[in-house]
């Protein structure tokens, strides 16, 4: 499952919302920033306490460069366009930051608030911050009786 986490001009977008997978789904965080034209960004996870996950980290950190596709000329740029676009993604090329986490497998069922940052790779400045939800769950078995 992909949580799309999007930035753009202070605002925080999360797809979906609120987030729900059944205990053993693998989880991958794809991070985008539309606008901002900071060089090089710092995006953090943390979960404090407790983690949905078995890796020792506590912490996932990704690391994205400002592409600035929209502003690409030539013709090997235009080709490039063309192709995009004729997949219906043309928005995605004007998107100057994107960047994902490996998929993690969701071991530890529960409710998880974290904490979500971004920040300037260079300057540590703290850009944005969010607290959204994480909600694990454990499969619900259940068996039919057959009367004879």
């Amino acid at each position: 499952m992909d949580i799309t986490v999007t930035f753009d001009k202070g605002r925080w977008i999360t797809d979906p919302q609120m987030a729900i997978v059944m205990r053993g789904t693998k989880v991958r965080w794809i991070f985008r920033a539309p606008t901002l034209e900071t060089p090089s960004l710092r995006w953090m996870i943390k979960f404090p306490g407790r983690k949905p996950f078995r890796e020792p980290e506590e912490k996932l950190a990704v690391y994205t460069k400002n592409t600035n596709f929209g502003t690409g000329k030539g013709e090997q740029f235009y080709n490039y366009f063309t192709a995009v676009e004729q997949l219906g993604l043309e928005d995605e090329l004007r998107v100057n930051h994107r960047g994902a986490t490996q998929p993690i497998s969701m071991d530890e069922p529960g409710d998880y608030k974290y904490d979500l940052r971004v920040l300037a790779h260079e300057s540590d400045e703290l850009i944005g911050e969010e607290d959204p939800f994480l909600f694990v769950v454990s499969p619900i078995f259940t068996v039919n009786h057959l009367f004879l």
